[in-house]
C-alpha cells in the first residue's frame, strides 16, 4: 500500500497531464460504449472512425487542461471527471428512452424531466442515486477541504493548452464541410458518428438555426411582387398535410369520454388507406 501510494504521489505532482491524457482516453471510451450499451460497440467505433474518436479524446483533455490552472489538482480532476460521468450515464439513458443525445439544450427542460423521471426510473433507482449523488458530493468536500495547494506549471500548461485549442479548432471546418456534403442525418446519428463529446460542444454553441443572409422583408415582398396573380383558376390539389409532432390520438387518454370522434377526418384516413 505505501508502494501504491508514493506512485500515485509521483503521478499526480509529476506525471498530471498523463495522468488526464489516460482518464480522457478511457472516459471517451467509455462514453461511446455507454451510448451504444455495448463494450464492443465502443471498441467497433474506436476502430471505425479512430479519427473521430481521438479528436473527442482531444477535446476531453482540452476541459482537464483548464482546471490543472487551478491549485486543488486532485479536486479539479475529480470534479471535471464527475461532470463527464454524470454526462456520460445521462447521455446512455436519454438516447434508450428518448433515442436523442445529451445536448446543451436539455439543461433548459430539467424542470419538466424531474416532473416525468418516475415513468423512466422506479423508486429504488432514484434512492441510489440520491444517496450516490451525496457520497460524491461529500467525497468532493472532503478532497477540496484536505488537499494540499500545488502551484501549477502556468507556462507549460498555457502552451499545452493553446496547442489543445488550436487542434481542436482544426477538424470543425472538415465536419461541417462533411455535413453539407453528405444526406442530412438526425442528432443521433451525429453523435454516434462523430462522438458525444463533439456534438455536445457543438449543441452549446450552434444552438439554433442561423437566418439566411437573403432573408429581409423586402426580400419577400419582391417574391410577391414577382409572381404573376392573373393566371386564372387553377384546380387545388388533393393535398393533405399532418403536422404529427405533437398529435396525438385523444382515445389513446384512458380517462377522458367522448360523445362522438374527435378526429374523424383522421380516423376516416387511417382506416381507408
Amino acid at each position: 500500500m505505501k508502494n501504491i501510494k508514493n506512485t500515485l504521489k509521483i503521478i499526480i505532482n509529476e506525471h498530471y497531464i498523463i495522468l488526464c491524457v489516460m482518464i480522457s482516453f478511457v472516459l471517451n471510451f467509455a462514453i461511446e460504449s455507454a451510448a451504444r450499451l455495448s463494450l464492443l460497440g465502443g471498441m467497433l467505433y474506436t476502430l471505425k472512425h479512430p479519427f473521430y474518436f481521438l479528436y473527442n479524446t482531444l477535446l476531453l483533455l482540452f476541459t482537464y487542461l483548464i482546471v490543472l490552472l487551478f491549485k486543488k489538482r486532485i479536486f479539479s480532476i475529480l470534479l471535471v471527471t464527475v461532470w463527464w460521468i454524470i454526462a456520460c450515464i445521462t447521455n446512455s439513458v436519454l438516447i434508450h428512452f428518448r433515442h436523442t443525445p445529451f445536448s446543451a439544450a436539455d439543461f433548459m427542460l430539467v424542470k419538466s424531466a424531474l416532473n416525468v423521471m418516475h415513468v423512466y426510473v422506479s423508486n429504488a433507482q432514484l434512492a441510489l442515486i440520491f444517496i450516490s449523488s451525496i457520497i460524491v458530493v461529500l467525497s468532493l468536500i472532503i478532497v477540496l477541504k484536505y488537499e494540499k495547494l500545488k502551484t501549477p506549471d502556468y507556462r507549460k500548461l498555457s502552451v499545452l493548452l493553446s496547442i489543445s485549442m488550436i487542434i481542436s479548432l482544426l477538424p470543425t471546418g472538415f465536419i461541417t464541410a462533411e455535413k453539407d456534403r453528405s444526406p442530412k442525418a438526425n442528432l443521433t446519428e451525429e453523435a454516434y458518428h462523430y462522438g458525444f463529446v463533439c456534438c455536445f460542444f457543438n449543441s452549446i454553441f450552434n444552438n439554433g438555426i442561423k437566418k439566411p443572409d437573403e432573408y429581409a422583408e423586402n426580400s419577400i415582398y419582391s417574391i410577391i411582387d414577382s409572381i404573376n396573380t392573373n393566371q386564372g383558376q387553377k384546380t387545388t390539389p388533393n393535398i393533405v398535410v399532418i403536422q404529427l409532432e405533437s398529435f396525438v390520438d385523444p382515445y389513446l387518454i384512458k380517462t377522458s369520454e367522448y360523445n362522438m370522434d374527435p378526429i374523424p377526418n383522421f380516423r376516416k384516413l387511417k382506416n381507408e388507406y
